[in-house]
């Protein structure tokens, strides 16, 4: 808030919209209008008064990923494969080969506004959905400069009938690891970058295991999304309903390089070797400090 505030307020929106969304679409409204006006915020009380008290919505909140795990989903291609969700999935990767526009860099995709605005009236009038939330979705795509708001009215009208109801997990082991809890030291950061490199070597069974992927990249990803998978990305409340745990399934499965069995098998050697990632951790973090 005091290095970047632009930045913060559009991570905040991010997080919403990945994390939250479906759950509470008022909280979400309120949190994509706050980070779109400054002014607004200004005359509201200020940043850190409207920060603190949208995080204490999204804490009371439980986590909702299906925005996420849908867009996992139609980028693995098999929608054929999913016979309750496959027109779902379909429509979703329809949506984004429509509004997303690959660039020179793979790891950037650019948004076209229009296609994606288009694409958002069009769903408003086919489901007859509220004009409301369709401005919200158009703010929170400029906002976020994602295609994630488009998918959001299709998540919406998709959902099941049923009870929806909330489930508690267990946390994974967590330490404190110069003031900052040892999961957000993943390989988006340096410290543990350099972490995860070493931990390859300190535990082979895991190393093998990734190695046996022909593609460079794939390896990098595959053990980037299982760690993940195992702590970064769990939450102890969650949503869960018929909907949302076939979604879940749907968006982890599809991988081309890395069968079903091996992710698993993966996810269970990383679930019990993190004390070790743990000690790497801190090892390099001190090392760093001097």
């Amino acid at each position: 808030m005091d290095c970047d505030p632009r930045k913060l307020w559009k991570e905040i929106a991010v997080i919403a919209l990945k994390d939250f969304a479906p759950a509470d679409l008022a909280l979400f409204g309120s949190i994509v209008a706050a980070a779109s006006s400054k002014s607004w915020r200004d005359k509201t009380g200020g940043d850190w008064h409207i920060a603190s008290y949208l995080f204490l919505g999204l804490l009371n909140t439980p986590c909702d990923r299906r925005l996420r795990k849908l867009q996992l989903a139609a980028g693995n291609g098999h929608a054929d494969a999913h016979k309750t969700l496959g027109s779902v999935i379909a429509d979703a990767a329809k949506i984004i080969s429509r509004c997303e526009r690959r660039t020179p860099y793979p790891a950037l995709v650019a948004i076209s506004a229009s296609d994606c605005d288009n694409a958002l009236e069009e769903m408003g009038v086919r489901h007859a959905l509220n004009q409301d939330l369709i401005e919200v979705c158009k703010q929170a795509r400029r906002t976020t400069q994602s295609v994630l708001p488009v998918l959001l009215p299709l998540a919406m009208t998709a959902s099941y009938d049923g009870t929806q109801s909330r489930i508690r997990r267990k946390a994974p082991e967590t330490r404190n690891i110069g003031g900052l809890p040892s999961y957000v030291f993943d390989a988006s950061t340096q410290t543990g970058h350099r972490a995860l490199d070493i931990w390859m070597k300190e535990a082979p069974d895991i190393g093998r295991m990734i190695a046996a992927i022909p593609s460079m990249q794939s390896q990098v990803t595959l053990r980037d999304e299982a760690l993940f998978a195992v702590e970064g990305g769990i939450c102890v409340d969650e949503v869960s309903d018929a909907f949302y745990r076939e979604l879940s399934t749907a968006s982890m499965n599809g991988h081309e390089d890395a069968p079903n069995a091996l992710v698993s098998e993966l996810r269970a050697a990383m679930r019990s070797a993190i004390p070790l990632l743990n000690d790497i951790r801190e090892f390099v973090y001190v090392s760093k400090a001097g």
